[in-house]
């Protein structure tokens, strides 16, 4: 019978803290720089982007954001990294740096929790199977295990390292669902919803381990076990993927988007490059470079351990002969037999064929599976399998103690020696690998944001998560935070009154005018949600555009924007079943009267809960519209208290000005208003909008610009025709942008009056558009010829207009351009736009100069016809020119 010592054992306890002050002694015991005494961290493979993930999230959560669009990277073109990547780590590591360390001192406490936290889950759970002593070596071999050791030292990859937390926890679900389906449950659904949050990758591949375990062990117990065995699992799992659906979700639908398969499998992250041979799982060697193709160009561990190997194996052994020694006594009804002692060889036999099926997947031996395998790719590297087959060779040597002590009979006392000793023995061959190859500290100018900026932050590898279609961005084009409006005829126009950024969110104010495209310079993502005065309004790429930056629609008279990165529809529907999962548990344990299963997760659940809803909250954008905007002022006057004209340049505040809100002022008129003038004095430093109302009814709208003097400042206005025809009983005074201190001195009207101060506010534009005929144009130029030839129209960045005779219907144009700037090209027929497409320039390995273009004309546009091209450049060197343009 298996000896099953008291869990309280303080000796089991605290050598588990004598163990994981071992393996981490070089984070406990890490240097610091002699003459600041400020922290290092070990420089691994990854260390500079564990510092600028845990700035950047710390950057966000400070912003009030989740930090799904980190604004800084990409050279301030933004990067939507925390969408793909497991958040939970960097949201530890940068909570930790925003409660007062350092980000080193943060990141070093996060590997000092990763490890500690992973030994406390694996020695939780074994305990309860195995006993103390079990668990005592598990743990052991679970922390000294090389490719532990190796994620941590050498890659220091952190979000793989934290994700060795949580597996231990799956399996004591499936073990516990057995006795108590409902605590197996909920223990293996926290494991399963924690481990996608912290690295997705991870969670695939332990996905499928234990997926092999599940059917083995389906497959060997009791035939009265196998249905309720196969529910519970399923519901564990369920539950799980369910809580975590807010994140793992979107990050799957969302992957087509962007670079992603084709950016992480491409050239050297090849998994042909990458496979294990056999003889590494057993390796010795330690290094602290890294992998390539072919078994010498491997510069780290790739094993699993000689003395864990050997270890698992005489548990396994163990189990058989025991299991054999029950065949003899049994015979075939040893297959049902139920007690503990049979289930846990049961356990012990599918964790090895889990473990076999994990070290086989990271052999060449596997090269065919991966071939079957759906999305097995993603891994990039077949070593990582090294995970699951490490946690699954600690689980298969927790056995060890135990089953020893059942073989011994009376002396079955003597396993914990053998526990102590084995956890010695793997201690003492992998004492070397548990340290740092090296340490190193970033400068704290080397983590601000103008740093990142030049530098350039993105992944670890081929910028996998930045637009499909789009460049890398390159130093020289950083963002700078600008905001661009282009009317229907992409000239730009001066409408952008400000602007507040911050990661993932971006408010602006418009002076009011026509419909054009508002351009941010952001890369667009789907996830990116906008609202216009109220209104909901979907983001688009703009095309023609090496960076792929964000673009709205925006419709006539928009004054409030805002865009939040949001959630796609996948990205809403996890959020929805998170929601509802979560709930739906709590009702459930609430239902059962199992108060105590509530009560040992209440924590866990209002954490997920608040992180769910604050997702949830920051993802919507929200602006008010114009009506309620006039639904929300708190200020009426009538007109006439204030028909007495007031000086320019007197004071904001005199006596007798009406100060009020931001939220607008409501003017009176006694009678209806068909009077074409308007005087009226305002704080002159404030962008006001006016509304011209009769009762409810909104007539139309008028902006009062700011004017460079002091204090109140006069302005005489015409008013629209169609506004005074109708005439207006209401003035609505809306301040748009400003200091927050708004002023009226005076208002009337007045049809003979010789107005002061007269202005009728215009829009104005940037620069003045070329417009020329088409004869003009050269009969052809080219390829190559020099930008400014002879014949060649040079324009500048409000663009060119080619007038034609007479409307051509054509499915091709051919046009020659300068080869190294991106453009916009514009067919209109009349006034009306029939279509515009976008125009990357070649690559300048073929040579300078102009370069011949063919195109086919947008539908539309070659079925009515057009007489006008416009060809306007929205990036490039600032020269521009148009050589021949050919209807075909």
């Amino acid at each position: 019978m298996l000896y099953k010592y008291p869990v309280g054992s303080r000796w089991a306890w605290f050598l588990l803290f004598a163990v994981v002050v071992a393996v981490c002694r070089d984070i406990i015991t890490f240097p610091r720089d002699p003459n600041t005494l400020e922290f290092t961290t070990f420089a691994g493979h990854e260390w500079v982007y564990n510092q600028y993930r845990i700035i950047g999230m710390a950057q966000a959560l400070v912003e009030g954001m989740p930090g799904r669009w980190l604004e800084s990277y990409s050279h301030g073109w933004g990067y939507p990294l925390f969408h793909y990547t497991g958040p939970l780590p960097y949201s530890l590591g940068a909570g930790l740096h925003l409660f007062g360390l350092d980000s080193h001192a943060a990141l070093n406490m996060s590997w000092l929790l990763a490890f500690l936290l992973s030994g406390f889950t694996m020695f939780w759970a074994m305990r309860r199977i195995f006993g103390d002593w079990g668990a005592l070596l598990a743990s052991t071999i679970y922390l000294f295990a090389p490719y532990h050791l190796v994620d941590m030292y050498v890659r220091t990859n952190l979000v793989e390292t934290m994700a060795f937390v949580f597996p231990p926890l799956i399996l004591y679900g499936l073990w516990k669902i057995r006795e108590n389906p409902v605590r197996g449950i909920v223990v293996g659904a926290i494991g399963v919803t924690l481990l996608p949050l912290t690295h997705l990758l991870s969670s695939y591949l332990i996905g499928l381990g234990l997926m092999v375990f599940c059917i083995c062990y389906l497959l060997i117990i009791p035939l009265r076990e196998k249905l309720p065995f196969l529910l519970h699992a399923s519901a564990m799992a369920s539950v799980g993927l369910g809580l975590s659906a807010f994140f793992w979700m979107p990050a799957a639908a969302d992957l087509s988007v962007v670079k992603g398969m084709k950016a992480i499998t491409a050239g050297s992250y090849d998994y042909n490059f990458h496979f294990v041979y056999p003889s590494q799982l057993f390796s010795s060697f330690w290094g602290y470079g890294a992998s390539g193709k072919g078994i010498e160009k491997d510069f780290m561990s790739l094993s699993l351990g000689i003395s864990s190997v050997i270890f698992a194996m005489l548990s396994l052994a163990l189990a058989l002969f025991i299991l054999a020694k029950k065949w003899r006594q049994m015979g075939v009804q040893v297959l049902a037999d139920g007690t503990d002692n049979m289930h846990r060889i049961r356990f012990l036999i599918a964790v090895f064929a889990a473990g076999l099926f994990s070290a086989y997947m990271a052999t060449y031996l596997s090269s065919p599976a991966w071939k079957i395998i759906p999305m097995v790719e993603a891994t990039q590297f077949p070593w990582r399998f090294l995970f699951p087959a490490s946690f699954f060779v600690a689980v298969l040597a927790a056995g060890l103690p135990a089953l020893f002590g059942n073989v011994a009979g009376e002396r079955r006392w003597l396993q914990v020696p053998v526990a102590i000793l084995a956890s010695l023995c793997v201690a003492y061959f992998h004492w070397s690998f548990a340290k740092a190859g090296s340490y190193h500290k970033m400068e704290l100018e080397d983590l601000t944001r103008a740093k990142m900026l030049e530098d350039g932050v993105w992944t670890t590898n081929q910028h996998e998560f930045l637009p499909s279609k789009s460049l890398v961005p390159w130093a020289s084009e950083r963002a700078k935070r600008q905001i661009f409006f282009y009317e229907q005829d992409m000239s730009r126009s001066n409408r952008v009154l400000g602007s507040k950024w911050k990661s993932g969110l971006i408010r602006l104010k418009l002076m009011p005018g026509k419909a054009g495209t508002l351009v941010v310079q952001q890369h667009w993502h789907p996830g990116w949600r906008a609202s216009i005065d109220g209104h909901t309004v979907e983001t688009e790429p703009l095309t023609g555009h090496p960076f792929a930056p964000i673009a709205l629609e925006v419709p006539e008279n928009a004054v409030f924007i805002e865009l939040r990165y949001g959630f796609t529809a996948a990205g809403k529907l996890g959020l929805l079943m998170s929601i509802v999962v979560l709930l739906a548990g709590a009702v459930y344990l609430i239902a059962r009267c199992r108060f105590f299963e509530l009560r040992r997760v209440w924590v866990g659940f209002v954490l997920l809960l608040a992180t769910i809803l604050f997702y949830w909250g920051t993802s919507v954008p929200k602006t008010t519209s114009l009506k309620q905007r006039l639904a929300s002022i708190g200020k009426h006057v009538r007109a006439e208290a204030y028909a007495e004209i007031k000086q320019d340049k007197t004071s904001w505040d005199a006596k007798g000005n009406l100060i009020f809100k931001g939220s607008g002022l409501m003017v009176y008129f006694d009678t209806l208003v068909d009077d074409n003038q308007l005087q009226l004095s305002t704080d002159s430093n404030d962008y006001h909008l006016l509304v011209f109302l009769n009762g409810k009814e909104i007539l139309g709208t008028k902006v009062l610009p700011p004017r460079h003097v002091p204090g109140i400042s006069n302005h005489g206005l015409n008013v629209d025709e169609d506004v005074y025809k109708r005439g207006y009983d209401r003035l609505a005074i809306l301040p748009i942008s400003g200091d927050g201190y708004f002023s009226l001195a005076h208002i009337f009207t007045s049809n003979d009056a010789e107005l002061k101060n007269q202005q009728i506010v215009e829009r104005a534009k940037v620069g003045k558009q070329l417009q020329i005929s088409h004869s003009e144009l050269p009969k052809h130029v080219r390829a190559g010829k020099s930008w400014e030839a002879e014949g060649n129209i040079k324009f500048s960045s409000s663009g060119v207009e080619v007038q034609l005779d007479s409307p051509v219907r054509t499915p091709y144009i051919q046009v020659s351009l300068d080869h190294n700037d991106y453009h916009q090209i514009l067919f209109y027929l009349g006034d009306e736009l029939k279509g515009r497409l976008g125009v990357v320039p070649r690559s300048s390995l073929r040579g300078g100069g102009m370069r011949n273009y063919r195109f086919a004309v947008p539908a539309l546009a070659s079925a009515e016809g057009f007489d006008r091209i416009k060809i306007v450049p929205t990036l490039g060197d600032g020269y521009y020119s148009l050589g021949h343009l050919k209807l075909n």
